[in-house]
This record gives structure tokens, sequence and C-alpha cells, in this order.
């Protein structure tokens, strides 16, 4: 597990230490800098996958995780030293790995010096393994058919960063009859452990919905799509399209197929898991991923909903996971400074909120005081 990420210049950082939990929830308004934490380990992961790339010399600024255009733009606005240097650390265990990034762009690499052996991480750095997944915040459209798009090195066992092979990973683990990664999230809806029960009845508990889905493979496993089915007042089994079903189902499908075929000590990367569902929805979404978390896959979450936060906070009153596994922080501006800080959310035991501080969900009670009578 991923211990600390330590960013130095890097972006709107002059300097971020952010350490990282079994389910880590980064929260800020737009523009914060949410999204340059996740990328600052997308850079190491696609320079570390890329063929053409030494990633102990160089690393690759554009590729299907991130795009920084350049190493210029990734250097902090107020750096001062006379020779600056963009750094990212991350810390495992007993290892930490340091990356020193010259601020300078060469034919799209970035030179980079390491100061530690990197043969450790290869090994042992989940963030480099097959099983990491990384879901950015917009996802495939949907479709009646889904044609198998091209690979590419940097996909997970979902597809690119959009997930777009989840339908022919779904159809693959129906046809094998394969079991969830990890036994204990089984939803209690679902008749067995196989894939296909299990995503139905996890979507359905989450979306309070009571339809089934599959998906199958056509001509030549060239094509794939999704059957969803739903029982009419008679028990009768009725087919729905794709495109006649909700759209949160088609933006939530992928993320639970990743989390139940995620091993055990697997890392995922998740932006905006709220998006298109009701709130309702995002709450058991946040139940959902403290489930996976608190049975041994790391997940860190970008996130603009106090709903998926509620969640989380009620899966520790309930004990579905454990308070001291949960990482909340919300990053912002450093008054008076252009750099942005980390500020700690701290929870009890029963996902109380120890100290709310400002700026973090507390929009709505905001918004209610700016409707009270003058």
């Amino acid at each position: 597990m991923i211990d600390s990420v330590t960013l130095q210049n890097f972006k709107c950082f002059e300097r971020l230490y952010m350490p990282l939990k079994p389910l880590t929830l980064i929260a800020g308004v737009n523009g914060a800098g949410k999204s340059s934490i996740i990328q600052s380990l997308l850079l190491l992961r696609q320079s570390y996958i890329d063929k053409n790339t030494d990633w102990s010399e160089e690393l690759l600024l554009n590729g299907d995780l991130v795009n920084l255009d350049c190493a210029e733009d990734v250097l902090f606005v107020d750096a001062v030293e006379d020779d600056p240097k963009i750094t990212i650390c991350v810390e495992d265990g007993d290892n930490e790995y340091n990356f020193e990034i010259s601020p300078e762009t060469h034919d799209g690499y970035a030179v980079v010096t390491t100061s530690n052996n990197l043969s450790e991480a290869k090994k042992s750095l989940s963030l480099l393994q097959s099983d990491f997944l990384y879901l950015y915040a917009d996802r495939i459209d949907p479709e009646i058919r889904y044609l198998m798009p091209k690979s590419s090195k940097q996909d997970s066992r979902i597809g690119d960063k959009k997930a777009n092979r989840s339908v022919f990973r779904f159809a693959q683990a129906i046809n094998t009859n394969e079991q969830i990664a990890i036994p204990s999230l089984k939803q209690e809806r679902a008749s067995d452990n196989s894939v296909l029960r299990n995503v139905s009845a996890w979507i359905n508990y989450i979306m309070c919905s009571n339809l089934e889905v599959k998906a199958e493979e056509t001509q030549k496993d060239s094509e794939a799509k999704y059957i969803y089915t739903i029982k009419n007042k008679n028990g009768e089994q009725k087919t729905l399209s794709p495109l006649n079903v909700p759209f949160g189902n088609n933006y939530l499908l992928p993320i639970v197929l990743a989390v139940l075929t995620a091993p055990v000590g697997s890392l995922m990367l998740i932006e905006n898991p709220e998006s298109h569902l009701h709130p309702a929805a995002q709450g058991r979404v946040g139940e959902f991923l403290s489930r996976c978390a608190e049975a041994g896959v790391q997940i860190i979450v970008e996130t603009h909903s106090d709903h998926l936060m509620n969640g989380i906070r009620y899966a520790c009153k309930k004990k579905l996971i454990d308070s001291d596994k949960v990482e909340m922080d919300l990053i912002c501006e450093d008054a008076g400074n252009v750099s942005h800080i980390r500020k700690h959310i701290e929870l009890n035991s029963e996902g109380y909120v120890k100290c709310w501080i400002p700026g973090f969900f507390d929009e709505w009670e905001n918004a209610l005081s700016r409707m009270l009578p003058d």
C-alpha cells in the first residue's frame, strides 16, 4: 500500500505532503489541485509502462493516462530556486522513491533523476502492477452495442481510463463463470459469488432498482452488448435496451465491475464516482467503496460529493470500515499565498467529523444561512 505522496514545485503546490490510507477521499473546489495529486501518480505509471521510456532517466508527459503538455507548465509558478526542480516522492512501506524532474521538455519527455534503486518498485509498488486501475471522470456513452476498441499498454482490466472495455470484460467474466475477487464483497441479494450476480446485485442496491444486467459478445468477439432485463407484475422477464435504462447505470457499472474484480493489495484511482447519480445512490457508492477498502484494496477518490462522503461516514458508524483506515482531506488555497495546501479532516470511530473545516462540504449550511431573514 502506498503510504504517502509528497510533491514539491508540482503545479499548484510549492510543497504538499499527502498521506494515503486504504480509503482516501480528496475534496476541494474546482482548481484546488485534487486532480494534480492523482496526475503525479499517473505520470509515474505511464512512464514506467511506456516501452520507449526509461523512467529512471525521463518521464513521458503525454500519454493515455495523463496529458501535462510540457514540464514548464507543471513547474509551480512561484518556484524561487535558481535551478528549480519538480519533485515527486512516493513512500511505500519501508521504501521511498524520489523523482527530481527538470522543468524542461524534450520531444515530449522530461529529464528525471532518481535517488533510489527502482528495482524494488517494479516488484512491489502497487502503482506499477497489472491490477492497477484508473477511472477518469468521464465514461463511454451507453450504446446498443460496442465495437472492440484498440488496446494500449496503459489499459486496465476494463480498458482505458474511460472504461471502454467494460462490456467485453463483463462478458468474459460471465462466459467463464468468474467469481468475485474478494468473497467478502458478496452482495447479500446475490445468489452466489459470481461476478454476474454481484454486479447486478450491487447496482440494484446502489440505484434502488430491480434491473438485471449481463453482457455478451457477438461476431467472433469483435462486438459486445449489455442486456438489461426486468420482471413485470406477472413475473415475466422483459428485455430493455441500454438506451432505455437510467443513464447512471452506464456510469456506475464500470466502477462496480472494477471493484468486484480487484484483488487484495491492488490500487484504484477513481475520479468523481458520484457523477450522474441521485444523492441516495452517491451515499451508497461511498459505502460500497468503504467495504472494498476494508477488504484490502487501496482506493483514492477525488470527489465533489458530500453524499459520497457521508456514505463513508455511515460505513464507519456501521463498522463496515475502521475509521482509522479512512483519510479525508480538503485541498485549498493557503491564505495570502499562491501555493495550495492540505487540511486534514479527522473522523472518530462513529464517523463523526471532529472539527469541521470551512470549505469542506459546508455549502448546504452556507446556502441556508443566506436564506435567513436579514
